[in-house]
């Protein structure tokens, strides 16, 4: 019993650290991807791992891919970005910002016609 354990925290302190070498190397990769989605989505990872350990760190790389998203003129990134974000400043207390960026997601869902950013974006299930 003592050995399952021990090979079980193992196996967890190497996920752990496997996940944020991950990291590391994709905040390194984004430092010189050229500005388009694929950095945008990059961005959006970042801020999706530190979301469980540090909410600041999360909100700054999600900052980042909504900047980025604006910059670009990506609007569905723009509307997936903000469905990612909008969690992070509810949990943060930042309600009011939240529900200013939900209120641009379920425009441009609707801009786009797109089903799912518009479902994501006005807190419907299905």
């Amino acid at each position: 019993m003592k050995l399952r354990i021990i090979i079980g925290l193992c196996l967890i302190i190497s996920e752990l650290s496997f996940a944020q070498v991950n990291v590391d190397s994709l905040k390194q990769v984004v430092k010189s991807m050229p500005r388009d989605t694929h950095h945008i989505f990059n961005l959006m990872q970042i801020g999706n791992y530190y979301e469980q350990e540090n909410l600041d760190s999360s909100e700054f790389y999600y900052r980042k891919a909504l900047q980025l998203s604006k910059d670009i003129n990506a609007l569905f990134y723009e509307g997936r970005t903000i469905s990612w974000f909008t969690d992070v400043l509810n949990r943060a207390g930042k309600v009011d910002e939240a529900l200013q960026l939900n209120l641009r997601a379920l425009e441009i869902g609707k801009q786009l016609n797109h089903p799912r950013l518009t479902v994501a974006s006005s807190g419907k299930c299905c």
